[in-house]
């Protein structure tokens, strides 16, 4: 037998013992636990959102526009049988306005719709990594641990915190006496 047929031979054991041994840690430590995240698109830029802050995924419906005191605000849409306020997405975390996109992703609580370009499908994130993460004042978290390529993730907890706090400044500057 020639020296590299040994190292391969070497390595194929290490890899049979390796895998063996794989099945014999409990089911928890076999990986990090994961969160199932979306991938979408916004002006040409990709971000992810967790699903566990989503309560349903839609090609955009017909959007009515209303007035609004916070400018981010395309309009309602009626999305399974609920009247639902719509935002662009972009506008929200600082990028140009648009009001022709594609997607809008509900809020779990389905009290808020999200409107983005481009569903660019799922993944998932290390749990730890995405629980110690913290969004910044437009909602987005920046993780630079994760991998070269890495998405900014869009908390929707926070933007729609972002919206009631413009909604509210919106109020009291109307209401102000001049």
């Amino acid at each position: 037998m020639s020296l590299s047929e040994q190292h391969l031979e070497h390595q194929l054991l290490a890899l049979r013992q390796h895998f063996d041994h794989a099945f014999t840690l409990p089911f928890a430590e076999q990986g990090a636990p994961q969160v199932k995240v979306l991938g979408v698109g916004i002006r040409g830029r990709s971000f992810s959102i967790a699903l566990l802050q989503l309560g349903g995924v839609h090609r955009r419906p017909k959007i009515t526009a209303v007035p609004s005191l916070v400018p981010e605000m395309l309009g309602v849409a009626g999305i399974r049988g609920v009247l639902v306020p719509v935002y662009d997405l972009g506008a929200l975390i600082g990028l140009p306005p648009r009001s022709d996109s594609s997607w809008i992703a509900l809020a779990q609580d389905k009290s808020v719709g999200l409107a983005f370009d481009e569903f660019l499908g799922h993944s998932t994130m290390d749990s730890r990594i995405y629980e110690q993460a913290t969004p910044d004042a437009t909602g987005l978290t920046r993780i630079p641990e994760l991998e070269v390529g890495s998405r900014p993730i869009v908390n929707v907890p926070a933007l729609i915190d972002l919206i009631v706090r413009r909604a509210e400044r919106s109020v009291a500057t109307k209401d102000r006496p001049e």
